[in-house]
């Protein structure tokens, strides 16, 4: 995130407000659902992220990049969600189930799919890094890394329409259909 969109979030414009979510939103809610482990509660958590982000905008300074910094801001909120005194009501059989499920969905979607759109979705959202990182870490330019989410995305849309009854984890797929 350069100078000039910094400046536009400190002026709290609203085309930059929804651009910094459509591009970070992926990568910090899988950095909250790693430590909530609870979808609903990681979306709340989400949207308080971006609330505090634009809030204390004014304190970011240039030590660490800006995703470092909102994912501090994601990482602390989510952490503090977290009573160590309160028991989660989910019993570990039923969270190895819902990881058993979500696994065989992504294998489901992603099974034929070309090597780098499986590469960059699951950079971006297995793993929660930002498209830029991708970009860097792939060595692919930043708008051949957007053509392969979208060809990953015209991937998952052909499965979905061909075959109604997978079950799909619309947690794991709506964040996916809406970014592109």
């Amino acid at each position: 995130m350069g100078s000039k969109e910094i400046e536009k979030l400190r002026n709290k414009n609203p085309k930059a407000i929804s651009d910094l979510y459509d591009q970070y939103s992926p990568a910090l809610y899988g950095i909250i659902l790693r430590i909530i482990k609870s979808h609903s509660k990681a979306e709340a958590i989400l949207e308080h992220t971006f609330l505090k982000i634009i809030k204390e905008i004014d304190t970011y300074n240039k030590i660490t990049t800006f995703f470092t910094w909102m994912c501090s801001i994601a990482r602390r909120l989510a952490a503090e969600s977290v009573t160590p005194n309160t028991p989660e009501k989910v019993s570990a059989d039923e969270l190895l189930m819902e990881s058993q499920l979500i696994s065989k969905d992504y294998e489901t979607l992603t099974k034929g799919m070309e090597i780098a759109s499986k590469e960059v979705l699951n950079l971006i959202y297995i793993q929660g890094h930002s498209l830029h990182e991708t970009s860097r870490r792939l060595g692919m330019p930043l708008e051949k890394v957007k053509i392969q989410m979208k060809i990953a995305f015209g991937h998952i849309n052909k499965i979905l329409q061909s075959d109604k009854k997978i079950f799909i984890n619309m947690t794991l797929i709506f964040p996916l259909l809406i970014q592109f």
